[in-house]
């Protein structure tokens, strides 16, 4: 989920693919760098309210049904407005991950049966901590 905060929570979008810190944390972290916390938010959680097969900005091809490239961001949903949906920190819900874009950064959240702030991972990182971060999921 990519999400923006919501008084004393978050509220986002769904994002399928990927959503580990140092894939989809990552990249965003780096469309944030390269485009600023706006339009990042503005382009992910306001204009594709449907959600996102994956964040990639290198993804240039759609080849599944009912999504569109978004160049330079990745592959999101076709609009559907029966699917307009914010998804919020439930439990019981599918997003493992959430990225909290906010003027500070992007805060990281964890759902493994509770949501908990993973601040030890919040993007504010150095090339140095994505690349630890690369390697501990190429160990997972």
């Amino acid at each position: 989920m990519v999400a923006v905060p919501d008084g004393d929570s978050f509220r986002g979008r769904y994002v399928h693919s990927d959503g580990t810190p140092s894939w989809t944390g990552r990249l965003l972290y780096e469309l944030v760098e390269r485009h600023g916390l706006n339009r990042v938010i503005e382009t992910v959680v306001v204009d594709h309210p449907t959600g996102w097969s994956m964040i990639d900005p290198a993804h240039t091809v759609t080849a599944d049904p009912g999504t569109v490239v978004v160049p330079g961001f990745g592959l999101a949903y076709e609009d559907d407005p029966g699917r307009h949906a914010w998804i919020t920190p439930d439990p019981d819900g599918t997003a493992e991950w959430a990225y909290v874009l906010t003027p500070s950064g992007i805060m990281v959240w964890q759902n493994d049966e509770t949501w908990r702030p993973r601040p030890d991972l919040d993007l504010g990182l150095g090339a140095e901590e994505l690349e630890e971060l690369q390697d501990q999921d190429d160990e997972d």
